[in-house]
């Protein structure tokens, strides 16, 4: 899916209900969610940056059998952040090996960025979030809950990869110490 700035930041302004259906955010409000939503995805890189180092370690500390029983969960770590767009390089993992991806940014509040399915919900409720205090408003409870459920279902982390071949509620076993 793909979604600009200019949509995303309109649609979190909606959430927060400081603007109408159809409404929309002034120019210089529109520059504010600019800096705001690519600081949020710089630090969704970062997060994903340390789970997949950490895990890294983590087998290389446990030795060649960890490595051997996380091979089912190499496949699903290296597409889990594809995004697209020219402006982002997926982190690559392999069994023993990690090297970081590039962080996904809105290069202008115009330019559409693609992102895989679930990262628009998360990036619009991650915003919404960010641009309440500039409105003065308290992010509501459920929002902030939204947020939570919309993140982890967009970005799986390790101990919350899908099992191949398992239904969507099945996850992969946290590797040790998470």
């Amino acid at each position: 899916m793909s979604i600009t700035l200019t949509a995303a930041a309109n649609a979190a302004a909606q959430q927060l209900m400081v603007i109408d259906s159809g409404g929309a955010l002034s120019t210089q409000q529109i520059t504010d969610a600019l800096g705001m939503a690519n600081r949020l995805l710089a630090s969704w890189a970062q997060e994903q940056n340390l789970a997949l180092s950490t895990l890294l370690s983590e087998q290389n500390n446990a030795g060649a059998v960890m490595i051997d029983q996380q091979k089912s969960t190499t496949a699903p770590l290296v597409l889990a952040y594809t995004l697209a767009g020219g402006v982002y390089v997926a982190p690559v993992y392999t069994a023993g090996t990690y090297t970081p991806g590039t962080v996904p940014q809105f290069p202008d509040a115009t330019t559409p960025l693609t992102l895989p399915a679930g990262y628009e919900r998360a990036t619009v409720l991650g915003l919404a979030i960010e641009m309440a205090p500039a409105f003065g408003v308290a992010a509501r409870p459920e929002l902030i809950n939204d947020y939570r459920e919309a993140r982890a279902a967009a970005s799986p982390m390790p101990g919350r990869i899908p099992v191949p071949g398992a239904s969507a509620a099945s996850d992969a076993p946290a590797p040790p110490g998470a």
